[in-house]
Parts: C-alpha cells; structure tokens; sequence
C-alpha cells in the first residue's frame, strides 16, 4: 500500500469480512512491515477484521485529519449524523486552521 484512499480500504475491510462470512480464510503476509501499518492501526482497520496488534504509540482524537472505521448496521443507518459530522470534518481545513 502506497496510497491512503479512504474508499479502497473500507472496501478492502467489507471484502475480507465477506470472504470470512463465506469460511475462506484470510492471510495477512507483510502488513507489520508495510509503511501504512502504523495509519491501518490508528483507522481500526485490523480492529475492524477482528484482529488486534500490540501498538508502539499513544492514540488521540483525530481532530479532523481521518474517520476510523465504523460499520453502520442497517438499524443504526437512520441515526449516522454523528458519522457524517466527523466526515465532513475531514474536508474542511478551515475547521482546524486558525482564521489570520
């Protein structure tokens, strides 16, 4: 992994839920030495595939700069504002800048 594409990851993350729903097994080779391992941890990406990896730093809100992982179940898809706030904030640097 080069790129950080929000879009891909949360599908790579639904594609290996559903093989696993389906009983194929799913390796992870080489994710530990990957320069992307340690923003896959801070997103929950590993959390999200039910694994969970000793980390070697110290989390914090992400204030704007990503949205960790959150599966919106189908019951719960009515109530995602807060998911939707914290995406928008994303997109927005003026939300973290000070105004000059």
């Amino acid at each position: 992994m080069k790129h950080y594409i929000p879009v891909a990851i949360t599908l790579i993350v639904a594609s290996i839920r559903n093989w696993k729903a389906q009983g194929k097994e799913v390796v992870l080779v080489n994710h530990q030495n990957n320069e992307a391992f340690r923003y896959l941890q801070r997103i929950d990406f590993f959390t999200a595939l039910g694994l969970n990896y000793q980390e070697d730093f110290k989390r914090h809100a992400p204030l704007g700069d990503f949205v960790t992982i959150t599966r919106v179940h189908r019951e719960a898809s009515r109530n995602i504002e807060p998911l939707i706030d914290e995406l928008v904030g994303t997109l927005f640097l003026a939300r973290k800048q000070v105004a000059h």
